[in-house]
């Protein structure tokens, strides 16, 4: 596995962030992104909404009905 040291400002902003974090290259190229992991309670949400009974809906359902409701207004 290749290792990346990330110097304390990158650090930094890698803790503070509230989601993931972009990493690009000098020209502004998207090389790949940063994500903190699940918190326990994320954990805990997830399992409890998969053993829901609550119907599910695939995206291409939902993006379906995203575009109906655009067509009605």
């Amino acid at each position: 596995m290749v290792q990346i040291v990330a110097t304390p400002e990158q650090l930094k902003t890698f803790a503070e962030a509230n989601g993931s974090v972009e990493i690009v290259d000098l020209n502004g190229n998207r090389v790949g992104f940063f994500a903190k992991p699940f918190s326990s309670e994320e954990v805990r949400l997830a399992k409890e909404s998969i053993a829901s009974s609550e119907p599910r809906y695939s995206t291409e359902q939902v993006l379906q009905h995203l575009r109906d409701l655009e067509q009605t207004e």
